[in-house]
């Protein structure tokens, strides 16, 4: 996995900037409120004073994802960083049921993608989570 530096949290959040790289979809959290919305290309209405953390996704080239995680930093302030698959990464998917509180136009199955890598001993764990998409569930 590849793991870039964001220059900052405005750019990061920056529709054009997300639009460019096809990114779908943010997860957020707050002090006081939580959610999960589609990216249109409008500007995203979070509150970056109070914001915690952020998980902007649905971004796939050749099956290859991507996502930018913005988090706080121990030193205080944010921080955004885009992490990037690479061929030779080793991962599984699982899919999440998103409740009706934070189901979107999308759908109500979020994916999560685990990336693997091993210990001293060769035993495999997990070592990085990201979120893929958003889809509608199959019945």
């Amino acid at each position: 996995m590849k793991h870039e530096k964001i220059d900052t949290v405005k750019q990061a959040l920056d529709p054009d900037f997300l639009k460019k790289r096809g990114y779908k979809c943010i997860w957020f959290q707050e002090i006081s409120r939580a959610g999960l919305m589609e990216l249109d290309g409008k500007s995203i209405d979070i509150d970056q004073e109070n914001l915690i953390e952020a998980r902007i996704f649905g971004a796939e080239e050749n099956g290859k994802i991507s996502e930018i995680h913005i988090f706080e930093k121990m030193d205080g302030g944010l921080a955004a960083v885009e992490t990037i698959e690479e061929d030779g990464d080793v991962s599984y998917e699982r899919p999440q049921i998103v409740t009706d509180r934070f189901k979107v136009h999308l759908g109500n199955i979020l994916t999560l993608r685990y990336f693997l890598g091993y210990d001293d001993d060769g035993q495999a764990k997990t070592e990085q989570v990201l979120f893929k998409d958003i889809r509608e569930e199959v019945k």
